[in-house]
């Protein structure tokens, strides 16, 4: 009798317990997604200022523009990178309804593909040049 409602009140603490976890484990992972895919972004920017084109795949941009390529999202899924004159589109699919609206402003996009999210973020390199300055090191004594 005893050990039965000592483990109703264990059972107990696991139902609050678990879903909680679960619920920060999936907004940790979608946190570090959309951390990739601006590093992704960024380091397809600065392949395309520095070689001229864009990369083919996101395996060119390791080890000079990251220091590993990240191909897998959190969720299993593969990140796709998309190059057109000066815009460069990173996307990834991820379970629905774990996406917020737009924590990066507008360069986040979140369209429903039923079971799965697809999210992207877009950058222009006009945009990513006009932020930058970079400055020449000349006769300093």
């Amino acid at each position: 009798m005893e050990i039965t409602v000592v483990l109703f009140i264990i059972a107990g603490m696991f139902s609050i317990i678990l879903p909680n976890n679960v619920a920060r484990l999936k907004n940790a992972n979608y946190e570090k997604t959309i951390s990739e895919l601006t590093a992704l972004s960024q380091a397809s920017i600065d392949y395309f200022i520095l070689k001229g084109s864009w990369p083919s795949s996101i395996a060119q941009l390791s080890p000079q523009f990251m220091p590993y390529a990240l191909i897998t999202s959190p969720f299993g899924t593969n990140y796709q990178i998309i190059c057109f004159d000066n815009l460069v589109t990173v996307s990834v699919l991820i379970p629905a309804g774990i996406a917020k609206k737009n924590p990066q402003g507008q360069l986040l996009v979140i369209n429903n593909q039923g079971a799965k999210d697809q999210i992207e973020i877009s950058k222009t390199v006009q945009n990513d040049i006009s932020s930058r300055l970079t400055y020449d090191l000349k006769n300093v004594y």
